[in-house]
């Protein structure tokens, strides 16, 4: 699997020079104060944050997200270490990518970054903010209301088979071992799903790849905190890049290899304890359907697979499909996912 690249668009002198400009521009409006120009400088706000790129004014850097904030999120903590600080137009923002900082942030700190920053559009989109996803850490989100989706669940499944058909040693491993443990039945039920081991090996991969929200929502830090060696003031937003923590090599070996095996045999799971694998978040902010959620992919891919034999169409060759991945809140890829099923009988 390519590991994509990024080619940042300028170099630093050039960036100190769009600073510079940016911000004589704006001084020279006397809207210097107004628009927080001098707001770092003057409140100490870069006094022992964590390492990140030059933030230009006004946008921080917002320009740099593209249409793969991930990418572009992976590529920067490869620059500067596995906490960085970024402003997301004036959203200060700290972006985790290694399991050892996710842990240390949202396990010590669980409670204190527990809330959700409240937007204009969340606002006017979840009901005054009021989805369980987007709700503010307090009375009204511990009523803890449930909620899930078929979006999440149809990418994973998106994303599985693509796996699967470009990996046919594995999808001809999980068919048998699906066959060989439930002999024959019209339907697999929930209940078989425990003695599927190696089904649940190849969802546990193809979460730790292809998580369904690759960077988590946003937490909020509702006092100071102290992670590593840096001191993190209150009110600053925090993402968690799930995708770049799946593919950290001091996590994983070999970590663009799709490979069940290696949870066969391995305590690692995706339910919040173990922070090299965060599919459905972690802490008080954690999805409420973990088990639910779960159980619905891992059921989907045992009758897919059990049911049916799986081809490419005519002329179509596993090396040749296109795997782009298009960004919302939710990854899915580019282009559908055209394969032949065949009743297995």
């Amino acid at each position: 699997m390519l590991q994509p690249t990024i080619a940042l668009s300028m170099t630093e002198a050039e960036y100190m020079t769009a600073v510079e400009t940016a911000k004589e521009a704006i001084r020279s409006t006397g809207l210097d104060h107004e628009l927080g120009v001098e707001q770092e400088e003057s409140q100490g706000w870069r006094d022992n944050l964590p390492p990140g790129p030059l933030n230009l004014p006004m946008i921080g850097s917002l320009h740099r997200l593209g249409s793969a904030p991930h990418l572009l999120l992976a590529e920067l903590a490869r620059q500067h270490g596995p906490i960085i600080y970024v402003r997301l137009g004036e959203l200060p923002t700290c972006v985790l990518s290694s399991a050892e900082m996710a842990k240390e942030a949202l396990k010590m700190h669980d409670a204190a970054l527990a809330s959700r920053r409240t937007l204009c559009a969340t606002q006017q989109l979840f009901y005054g903010s009021t989805d369980i996803a987007f709700a503010p850490y307090g009375p009204y989100w511990r009523q803890d209301m449930f909620a899930t989706g078929t979006d999440t669940t149809f990418i994973t499944l998106d994303w599985g088979m693509t796996e699967l058909i470009r990996n046919p040693r594995a999808m001809k491993k999980a068919q048998d071992h699906i066959r060989s443990k439930i002999g024959h039945k019209e339907q697999i039920e929930e209940s078989d799903l425990q003695e599927l081991d190696y089904l649940r090996a190849v969802v546990k991969e193809i979460f730790r790849l292809h998580p369904a929200a690759p960077v988590l929502l946003p937490h909020l830090s509702m006092e100071d905190v102290k992670i590593g060696e840096y001191n993190i003031p209150a009110k600053i937003q925090f993402f968690v890049n799930v995708w770049a923590i799946g593919r950290n090599p001091k996590s994983w070996d070999n970590p663009e290899e799709f490979c069940p095996e290696r949870f066969m045999n391995s305590l690692i799971d995706f339910k919040g304890q173990d922070y090299e694998l965060l599919p459905f978040g972690v802490g008080r902010q954690s999805c409420p359907a973990i088990t639910f959620g779960a159980a619905t992919v891992e059921l989907a891919f045992a009758n897919l697979l059990y049911h049916f034999n799986w081809e490419l169409p005519p002329g179509v060759r596993p090396e040749e499909f296109d795997l782009t991945e298009v960004l919302g809140i939710t990854m899915h890829r580019k282009e559908h996912l055209v394969v032949v099923a065949k009743p297995y009988n």
